[in-house]
């Protein structure tokens, strides 16, 4: 274990000077503010209250969800920070290194040696399609589901040492890992494909109790909070005749610096360990629950029937998996995890460090305060007219989301303006009586 906390130290360091693990300085997403406002503790009753509230309250224009522990958390953020960008950058840092390092625990616990283990939560870390998620804090749900997924099969034991807080522990983080994001559920499959592995279908059914209690829970409460399944309004069993589309676009994000033949040839160690351990059954499982979690998330994107490039960050989890599963080949085939190794590097070295966001930054907060200023003396009915709304910028490899009409609502309520509402000025806003009216300029 020392060597896997070393690599996984040094991949932090890499991160670091990378500026992978950098905080920003401005709140990216248009869910920023509409988060915040939903979440923050105004009174005890809105404490309790963020276990049976919808996803930002209902204030999302695209869908129903349910994610607790992220409302949760940001209360907290906010009784401590804050509007202040980098506490919310620092727990979005701090939660991907010890995503990193669950699944580092995960796959020694699949069988991985210590330093594959390592180069595993490596991967995670450093791949630059994790810059889509850490450095939006609205997209913090998915190192979050990646975090309790891992963490609940790192805890996994034998059936002889399935004690009460050992079975406790792994009914919290499963219910954490649910409450994460919807494809938390992917738990309950992972730990009884591990197990089942291990010692067979009835026996895995046993000692995965906590873990299908946990899912079923989370799918009653969250059923009764959103009144339904949820989710967007394009979701759909039949979107899954697209999963295969799916899979190659969240694949082209994780493997974007490189070209269709060199991707081939990157993937190609990875099938092979695949079919190399369905074969062994000491190995069986080290390649079941990894191929189990790609292809459950793939199918949930799929399902979604939207698709983002940063859903391809939970596909980080399970390839890193696979490929530390190569690690206990021996003989001839010792040559595959040299292969795997470097078919997680290449996208890491090609990818090179994250790109400098202090110019996006400046921009955001320069429209924040001219926004500010103009909303906070201003009285309801007024119809005012403010210039320089970007709802988006780019930053030369990713569209920076930076404010929307809905998120600019929230922020006016968290600074305590008059109720306001924002629209871009082309769709020629009516006034109000009872709410300030901000025409939006680009």
């Amino acid at each position: 274990m020392t060597r896997t906390a070393l690599v996984l130290v040094a991949a932090a360091v890499v991160a670091v000077l990378t500026g992978r693990l950098a905080v920003p300085g401005a709140l990216y997403g248009w869910d920023a503010y509409p988060l915040i406002a939903a979440a923050r503790f105004d009174s005890t009753g809105a404490f309790f209250g963020t276990f049976a509230e919808e996803l930002m309250d209902g204030r999302y224009p695209e869908g129903s969800f349910y994610r607790p522990v992220l409302h949760l958390m940001l209360g907290f953020e906010h009784a401590v920070g804050g509007l202040a960008p980098g506490v919310y950058g620092a727990v979005d840092a701090l939660v991907a290194v010890l995503a990193a390092g669950a699944v580092a625990l995960a796959a020694r616990r699949l069988g991985a040696h210590d330093v594959a283990a390592g180069l595993a939560g490596a991967f995670v870390l450093l791949n630059p399609a994790a810059d889509h998620v850490m450095w939006f804090m609205p997209r913090r749900p998915e190192s979050l589901a990646v975090l309790f997924t891992a963490g609940t099969i790192a805890v996994q034991r034998a059936a002889s040492d399935e004690r009460a807080p050992r079975r406790a522990l792994t009914f919290a983080l499963a219910l954490l890992a649910c409450g994460s994001k919807e494809s938390g559920v992917l738990v309950a499959l992972l730990v009884v494909a591990l197990h089942a592995c291990e010692r067979g279908l009835g026996a895995a059914l046993r000692s995965s109790a906590p873990v299908l209690a946990a899912v079923a829970l989370f799918v009653a409460v969250r059923t009764a909070v959103l009144g339904g399944l949820g989710g967007h309004p394009e979701s759909s069993l039949a979107n899954l005749s697209s999963a295969p589309a799916f899979c190659a676009n969240q694949l082209r994000v994780v493997f974007a610096t490189l070209s269709p033949v060199v991707l081939a040839a990157s993937l190609a160690p990875l099938v092979l360990a695949c079919v190399l351990g369905a074969g062994k059954a000491k190995r069986r499982a080290a390649v079941l629950v990894p191929i189990t979690w790609l292809a459950g998330n793939v199918a949930l994107s799929a399902v979604s029937g939207v698709e983002r490039p940063w859903y391809a960050f939970q596909l980080l989890a399970p390839l890193a998996l696979i490929a530390a599963s190569t690690s206990a080949l021996r003989g001839p085939r010792a040559l595959i995890p040299a292969a795997a190794l470097i078919a997680l590097a290449a996208p890491v070295v090609r990818g090179g460090a994250a790109p400098d966001r202090s110019a996006i930054d400046a921009s955001a907060n320069a429209f924040l305060e001219t926004f500010e200023s103009a909303v906070t003396g201003a009285r309801p009915g007024q119809l005012l007219r403010v210039q320089g709304w970007s709802p988006a910028e780019s930053d030369g490899a990713m569209r920076v989301f930076l404010h929307a009409p809905y998120s600019l609502d929230a922020y006016a309520e968290l600074i305590g303006a008059p109720p306001t509402r924002c629209a871009p000025a082309e769709a020629r806003p009516t006034p109000s009586a009872s709410a300030v009216t901000v025409a939006l300029q680009r």
